[in-house]
């Protein structure tokens, strides 16, 4: 068949069979000369309609490739991102991890599908380019919700008029944080991830789409689940390079810093909107990176880091650590006011105290082992030195004090009759300006006599001898008065042990009170 021939055919089928003919005209003016008839036709449907198109495979124009970068020309596309702390878990101090959840919210503008659709669409993201994210070495990943939930019918992406693409992700992540555990249980910890943008992905802060505000993080302040709180959080983008020695690697262009007021919000307020998404107080910084330019380096690629600071609650090892060992301590003060001829009584309460304290200091369990000394470990060698002391302070009163009583002298031989009688005179010749009231009926005589008494040449030497070595008790209205002589007691030495007994009532708490201040002050302020 000639060329003349065909042309003949063509006019035929043109002038009996319009229908046939495949319209070439160019889609409205109002709509991209990229949108083919298709997306022409998604502007007539409702958006349930365009969702199950989308799902199916079409709607997209002729000309799109999501295997291709939008701007593939340009060395970035700027992909704005935004997250919301969803869940904090615990933070263990054995593995150094805690788990989390958050939703990355990321925006990105493809020109190729702009006027495809008249509103916001909800759109599949199997069927459209995404930003290359990859987390850094600390961040596990547990679950991504992406694929999944779009296989359960979960909307996590939207297109809208002018091409803007907003893509919404949720993470369970498990992150590890290297903790400095010097000021345990009265510590500040900080922990820090980052997620990569590939393949010409420039992150930047603060998305558009749902944000309230200028920041680039919320949290759900209700859904805190850990041993501590947050009080500050500092987002940075960054250029990174997969070069370790490039130059300028590490310089920031954006930063975002945000202090969280403590106690704003609880468990009770579960439901409150600034609550879930909660802000605190930013403070947003724009800076200038050369590794960020349209000459970028291929090696270069962006990082945004987000820096949690967390505060440790401190009410839990107050009423399980801290409250009890004070109150052991001060127990060991009690000894200070029983009597010291009381043996079994200060003894047993001594050593119950510093068996109690010893396992008190033991209750600290699944901590790593760490070269360092820590605050909790001062503060229970301290508490055990204190309840130690107490005891060797018994042990000082009870031996000094054992020093300073007189020892019983062994019974002289009995003396002859006559040295009695002689005896019994000049004591019956004591000076009654002593005893006035006294009567010799009332005196029994007790006396040990040295045996130079005997020699009657030397009575009046007997006699002051005698003075020196006797000792007698006198029985006074029924009662028993101890009078001796010859050896004269020594007033201050024979109180010594009850002077350290109240001297250790003052000092000990005193002591204890000053090394609570110093300690406190010491580790709190450090933090």
């Amino acid at each position: 068949m000639g060329t003349q021939q065909l042309v003949y055919l063509t006019i035929i089928a043109t002038s009996f069979f319009p229908w046939l003919v495949i319209s070439t005209t160019t889609t409205p003016a109002s709509l991209p000369a990229s949108t083919t008839a298709v997306g022409v036709a998604l502007g007539n449907l409702t958006e349930w309609e365009r969702w199950q198109a989308f799902r199916s495979g079409q709607g997209l124009p002729g000309n799109y490739s999501k295997a291709v970068r939008p701007n593939s020309e340009d060395r970035w596309t700027d992909i704005l991102c935004g997250i919301r702390m969803s869940d904090v878990g615990s933070l263990s101090h054995t593995t150094m991890k805690f788990e989390a959840s958050f939703d990355l919210t990321l925006e990105w503008r493809d020109p190729r599908l702009a006027g495809m659709v008249r509103s916001t669409t909800p759109i599949p993201t199997t069927m459209l380019w995404t930003p290359a994210i990859s987390f850094g070495k600390k961040v596990q990943v547990i679950t991504d919700g992406g694929a999944r939930n779009e296989e359960e019918g979960v909307i996590t992406a939207w297109v809208m008029p002018d091409g803007t693409i907003a893509n919404k992700k949720r993470y369970d992540v498990k992150i590890k944080c290297a903790m400095d555990l010097k000021a345990y249980p009265v510590d500040n910890q900080q922990c820090s991830f980052q997620f990569h943008g590939l393949n010409g992905a420039l992150l930047r802060l603060k998305p558009t789409f749902e944000w309230r505000n200028d920041v680039s993080l919320t949290t759900d302040i209700t859904s805190v689940h850990s041993a501590f709180s947050v009080i500050s959080v500092q987002i940075r983008a960054y250029a990174n390079s997969f070069l370790d020695q490039s130059q300028g690697k590490g310089c920031s262009y954006q930063t975002s810093d945000c202090e969280y007021a403590q106690d704003v919000c609880d468990f009770e307020d579960k439901g409150n909107s600034q609550c879930e998404r909660y802000e605190g107080s930013c403070k947003n910084t724009v800076q200038q990176c050369a590794l960020v330019s349209s000459k970028s380096s291929p090696n270069t690629y962006t990082t945004i880091e987000m820096t949690l600071k967390m505060s440790r609650l401190r009410n839990y090892h107050l009423m399980e650590i801290y409250i009890p060992s004070i109150t052991i301590v001060c127990l060991s003060w009690v000894a200070f006011w029983i009597n010291r001829a009381a043996v079994p009584a200060r003894v047993a309460l001594g050593i119950t105290t510093v068996l109690t304290m010893v396992t008190q200091s033991t209750r600290v369990v699944g901590m790593p082992q760490v070269s360092y000394v820590r605050a909790i470990d001062v503060w229970a060698l301290s508490c055990q030195t204190f309840v130690f002391l107490a005891l060797v302070e018994y042990a000082l009163v009870n031996y000094l004090g054992g020093k300073e009583k007189p020892k019983d002298k062994p019974s002289a031989p009995p003396a002859p009759k006559r040295s009695q009688s002689k005896t019994s005179e000049k004591m019956n010749n004591l000076d009654k300006n002593i005893y006035p009231n006294l009567s010799t009926k009332d005196v029994n005589i007790d006396t040990e006599l040295s045996p130079l008494q005997d020699r009657p040449s030397s009575r009046e030497n007997n006699w002051m001898k005698m003075n020196k070595t006797s000792s007698f008790s006198l029985k006074v209205k029924g009662g028993l008065a101890l009078v001796t002589s010859g050896i004269k007691k020594d007033d201050n030495k024979s109180d010594i042990g009850a002077k350290i007994d109240k001297a250790a009532r003052i000092l000990f708490p005193a002591a204890f009170i000053i090394f609570n201040l110093v300690y406190w002050l010491w580790y709190v302020a450090n933090v």
